[in-house]
């Protein structure tokens, strides 16, 4: 993923997201692996609503 789509100027792209930036995290920075919430021919998954109420839609 992160050939195409650079880690840095992702967490950039969604700093104002709230409640919180979806791509770094206190658990995780910005290493979280893109395929525990975005799966290539299947529905797309919160992987921080295991354990948090964040509303995020992810794509």
């Amino acid at each position: 993923c992160i050939k195409c789509h650079p880690k840095d100027k992702l967490v950039a792209s969604t700093k104002n997201v709230k409640p919180t930036n979806p791509h770094t995290s206190p658990h995780y920075n910005a290493d979280l692996d893109c395929v525990n919430c975005h799966v290539g021919h299947e529905p797309s998954e919160n992987y921080c609503a295991q354990c948090h109420n964040f509303d995020f839609k992810v794509p």
